[in-house]
């Protein structure tokens, strides 16, 4: 799969080509740069994963994974679950830093 963004005010289209296997985004190139991916098999796609995360934050969604995103490039992802297994934290880790983000869910 491939995306093409134009400008007006740039010189050339900026092309980015998305890769994927089993129903999971495995990896992008944008110009010469390749940014890898990795996922939790054994579990599925939820409300805290990091890439729903980012994009409900952009206001729209353009990637949609079967499984829990585990990498991104060098940095690894770790979710944290609570009572019927929807995810309470979320850790990120590139090389010896960690940032950390806790979830809380309200019922209507």
């Amino acid at each position: 799969m491939r995306s093409t963004n134009t400008s007006s005010t740039a010189r050339a289209p900026y092309v980015t080509t998305y890769s994927w296997k089993d129903h999971n985004m495995v990896s992008t190139t944008a110009d010469t740069t390749t940014t890898n991916f990795g996922y939790y098999t054994d579990k599925a796609r939820q409300s805290g994963d990091y890439f729903l995360l980012v994009q409900t934050i952009q206001g729209y969604e353009i990637i949609r994974c079967k499984n829990l995103l585990k990498t991104v490039g060098s940095s690894t992802l770790a979710y944290e679950f609570g009572d019927g297994g929807k995810i309470t934290s979320l850790s990120a880790t590139t090389g010896s830093n960690t940032s950390f983000l806790d979830f809380e869910y309200q019922c209507n």
